[in-house]
């Protein structure tokens, strides 16, 4: 009988070593989680929620993601991470530029939480709160899974399960990039990218950036493609401006077909709009270029709104700098009359 008692004990013991040096079962940091998933040979399935002041992501956590049947069940095949926003770091969040530099010392560390699950938002494409994503252990996006309106762990599961089948074809293509060379690597990477929505291609640009290596004489003609979409990723990494744009390098370089361009030259009208809002006459300037490399594009209606527009717009400002201006002269003339008396 004691023999069986210390029989169980040990077993006791092995199972809670066990399940100890398993004891992550949320991460709440995507690098750690993609070194787990590579070395597991796994997915990851990343939620994004905001527990205190979102009903829809309190649901799905009550619900789901603190169940015991769910984290069992995605275990087996996924590695999970969870960025929960709370309300004190939105709140920081939203106040932190306001503040002056002794007020920004209390909300430091809030800023930094909601900056680190922000960046990992954007990264994976997340717009939507609360939304979950399958994605590859390089950060690859595979699919959304949004919670079912029946919101139960079963319906739920399922959908996960509806997302993995969804995504077999894209994991095929994946699967190329991971494994081929040369020329058989650059067209695996071209379909990835083709089949990945802008808005969750950033973990792509390291891919993108290779081109050059795998095809340095562009015998595939496809540098124009990936020169303008590495463009677009930086333009959406990096937060301050860069001169000249990413856009203008693109079409520096020379790869890219009038099409191209003419998107490109449209898109750094774009950017100067977004870090430069006076400049208008750049605006023009790139948007008179889009215009003139193909008149008769089936953009060329867009981008002659965009013209006109920025006009109205420059029109309008200098109209406001030159009343203001009377104004002012007007204002210190009335203060040179009332010395005077």
């Amino acid at each position: 009988m004691r023999s069986k008692i210390k029989l169980y004990s040990i077993l006791c013991v092995v199972f809670c070593l066990f399940f100890s040096c398993n004891k992550t079962v949320w991460y709440s940091d995507l690098s750690k989680a993609q070194s787990a998933a590579k070395k597991q040979n796994k997915l990851i399935y990343i939620v994004f929620t905001g527990v205190e002041w979102n009903e829809s992501s309190k649901n799905l956590n009550e619900i789901v993601l603190t169940s015991e049947a769910f984290t069992k069940e995605m275990l087996q095949n996924y590695v999970l991470v969870h960025y929960d926003f709370t309300e004190a770091e939105r709140e920081a969040n939203k106040l932190y530029k306001t503040l002056g530099d002794e007020e920004k010392k209390a909300y430091e560390q809030l800023k930094k939480q909601y900056d680190e699950k922000d960046k990992a938002a954007v990264y994976t494409g997340c717009k939507i709160i609360p939304t979950a994503y399958l994605i590859t252990y390089e950060g690859y996006s595979l699919m959304s899974v949004m919670p079912p309106q029946n919101l139960e762990v079963n319906t739920y599961l399922e959908s996960v399960e509806k997302a993995r089948k969804a995504s077999l074809s894209k994991m095929d293509i994946i699967n190329k990039v991971r494994t081929t060379k040369g020329r058989e690597k650059l067209d695996a990477i071209y379909n990835l990218m083709s089949v990945t929505p802008d808005i969750f291609a950033q973990p792509l640009y390291p891919l993108i950036t290779q081109f050059d290596k795998l095809d340095p004489d562009n015998e595939s003609e496809l540098a124009g493609a990936f020169e303008l979409k590495q463009a677009y990723l930086e333009a959406a990494m990096n937060k301050t401006e860069q001169e000249p744009s990413p856009f203008i390098k693109a079409v520096e370089k020379g790869h890219l077909s009038n099409e191209q361009m003419q998107e490109a030259y449209y898109m750094a009208a774009y950017y100067v709009s977004m870090y430069d809002p006076k400049n208008f006459d750049r605006m023009l300037e790139y948007l008179n270029l889009s215009y003139e490399i193909d008149a008769k594009s089936k953009h060329k209606s867009n981008i002659k709104n965009a013209i006109e527009s920025v006009k109205k717009t420059k029109l309008a400002a200098e109209e406001k700098e030159s009343l203001n201006a009377e104004t002012t002269e007007t204002e210190a003339e009335t203060e040179t009359a009332d010395s005077e008396e």
